[in-house]
């Protein structure tokens, strides 16, 4: 069962086409990829579905449901989360209160317990720490609670988004690019970060372009060219299929070379 759908959409930017008629539907419980060359539009299309960017033409379904007119600040609510090819934490925060800040749009302390701390606020500020800390700790990074975000590694900042956006109780989480620029073992850490979460049942819609991550990780593969998609399949699929290597990688045998 779809939980997330596309339905034509197409958007651009002056007279340049980033998107034409793109339909997909992302599955339920699977890790779904986008690929394609640079430019070819998946991250608009990532923006589109999140109302970063507003669609020329199109829709997207959400369970169902039009997202056409919400906001931006709707989104963490409905439990459609995501993350930037840019790592951007609060530097001069620490870890732990990256995560809890994720966690404020669905915390049931209100803007009551914001001004007065009685019993319940307390109560309630301690659950969320301890679901905090309990992130921090599925994301390898519990040790490092009380560093600043600053100050921790790049692919330490990486896995930190996802632990913030997991605090929001996503039902789908969109990764762009979630290893872009990460050395080999840190590549290895995220990927393996990214299964464990998709086997506890969250659906991850994924752009990335380390085709070891997209082949050993996805359930299905959409392939995006020129704004439009051009192909979709399991991994299988796609590594044989003559036009995606075409559009994507330009030249036959270059699967074997990547992976």
């Amino acid at each position: 069962m779809a939980i997330l759908e596309t339905e034509n959409i197409s958007k651009s930017f002056g007279g340049v086409v980033a998107l034409k008629n793109v339909t997909l539907a992302v599955e339920e419980n699977k890790v779904t990829a986008l690929i394609g060359p640079n430019g070819a539009g998946k991250t608009t299309l990532f923006n589109v579905i999140t109302k970063m960017d507003l669609a020329d033409s199109g829709r997207v379904l959400f369970d169902g449901r039009d997202l056409t007119h919400l906001k931006v600040y709707d989104f963490a609510r409905l439990g459609v989360l995501r993350t930037f090819q840019r790592s951007m934490p609060f530097g001069e925060m620490t870890l732990l209160e990256n995560v809890l800040c994720g966690g404020i749009p669905v915390s049931t302390i209100g803007w009551f317990g914001g001004f007065f701390r009685t019993r319940r606020t307390k109560t309630i500020l301690e659950k969320d720490r301890q679901k905090a800390l309990g992130l921090l700790q599925k994301v390898g990074l519990y040790e490092k609670q009380d560093w600043l975000a600053q100050n921790i590694a790049y692919g330490e900042q990486r896995r930190l988004e996802v632990a913030r956006a997991l605090a929001c109780n996503p039902k789908i989480l969109l990764l762009d690019e979630p290893v872009a620029g990460m050395n080999p073992e840190e590549s290895l850490e995220m990927a393996q970060l990214i299964k464990h979460i998709s086997e506890g049942g969250l659906t991850i819609f994924v752009i990335e372009h380390n085709l070891d991550v997209v082949m050993n990780l996805c359930d299905m593969i959409y392939v995006l060219n020129h704004g439009e998609i051009i192909a979709q399949g399991e991994p299988d699929e796609i590594q044989s299929n003559e036009k995606v290597i075409e559009a994507y990688l330009g030249r036959k045998g270059i699967w074997r070379a990547t992976g």
